[in-house]
């Protein structure tokens, strides 16, 4: 079905919700402090310098932030997060807080971003075990890592906004299998994106076990239980506000690679 409304009047609506949301996010920050109040990361501190998805900080604070990655990310054997596209350091220093990993590796291409990580580790009282680099290269990435960490012991979250194409090569894949991968896809905007996508799920699959995950399950209970609002609303808080369906590779090592 094709809406009615004009391209300009849905950017409209799109700018209104993301100003409710982040209006609302804002206000719960400030009644609870910066703290995360339930689930994976509960009692992780958020501080008050956000450079990344300012109207997701509600879902953030109710631990119901990409719901569908907590299992995988809480279930993981692995000692060591390698963060790339870390932005404020969410999952970077706040999975090494709930003691999910022993310690993280944070590469962010922005400055500000860096800061924020660094700043949000201290505040945590994790600093030592937070790594903060700038972006990732297969060069910066062998840098940072070569020589001070096995493959066996990495966990590899990326989301670097279409670059994990690019970034993930079949050799790249390679020299890391038998570590564990939950890679962000992004296709939208990009012609090529879809045969990118399909190259990188058939090389993963010549040497991972491979699971696609998306959004489309989303349990609101807890929502509900802070935020008292109609029905129509309380969805809109589920939302994480992105521009069309999002999907997630999760690739384990099989287990003649895992140890």
């Amino acid at each position: 079905m094709e809406l009615q409304n004009t391209p300009k009047e849905l950017r409209m609506l799109r700018r209104r919700i993301r100003q409710f949301r982040q209006n609302v996010s804002y206000q719960y920050y400030e009644e609870k402090s910066g703290i995360v109040q339930s689930g994976l990361l509960s009692g992780f501190k958020l501080i008050d310098e956000h450079t990344w998805g300012q109207a997701d900080l509600l879902t953030k604070l109710l631990g119901l932030y990409e719901q569908q990655n907590l299992p995988i990310l809480g279930g993981s054997s692995k000692s060591t997060l390698v963060d790339i596209g870390a932005a404020d350091g969410y999952w970077g220093v706040g999975l090494v807080y709930a003691g999910c990993f022993d310690q993280s590796v944070c590469f962010e291409q922005r400055g500000r971003g860096r800061r924020v990580i660094r700043r949000t580790a201290v505040a945590n009282d994790i600093r030592e075990k937070v790594r903060v680099a700038g972006a990732a290269t297969f060069e910066s990435l062998q840098a940072e890592l070569g020589g001070l960490y096995q493959p066996e012991d990495l966990f590899f979250l990326i989301d670097i906004e279409g670059g994990e194409f690019d970034l993930l090569t079949f050799e790249f894949l390679s020299k890391y299998r038998a570590s564990e991968f939950l890679i962000e896809l992004h296709t939208g905007g990009d012609p090529s994106a879809p045969e990118k996508e399909k190259r990188l799920i058939q090389d993963a699959r010549k040497l991972f076990n491979v699971c696609v995950l998306d959004d489309t399950k989303r349990d609101l209970r807890q929502l509900r239980s802070e935020i008292y609002l109609p029905d129509d609303l309380t969805w809109l808080f589920a939302s994480e506000g992105r521009g069309y369906p999002m999907s997630w590779l999760h690739l384990s090592p099989r287990s003649e690679d895992a140890v």
